[in-house]
């Protein structure tokens, strides 16, 4: 039986200075290119069968531009693949 992987991300794993849409905000956290660069190598082992990105507060992002950013940044990785 050939092992599957699912990728389940927290954004709240996220920086603060770059994810403050979320209720409990961690500085020191990873940035926008580590979550890119960890899609692309959770694509690259050809096992990847879904993701789910959780915890975003769109209450805390009142024009829209955290989500921009951290769409983008998943776009990134994805069109890696």
């Amino acid at each position: 039986m050939e092992s599957k992987v699912f990728g389940f991300t927290d954004v709240d794993v996220l920086n603060d200075k770059d994810m403050p849409a979320v209720d409990y905000r961690l500085s020191g956290g990873l940035s926008y290119g580590d979550i890119s660069q960890l899609l692309q190598i959770l694509l690259g082992t050809g096992k990847a069968v879904g993701m789910d990105i959780a915890i975003f507060n769109p209450k805390l992002d009142s024009d829209g531009s955290i989500a921009r950013r951290l769409v983008s940044s998943l776009a990134s990785g994805l069109a890696s693949h």
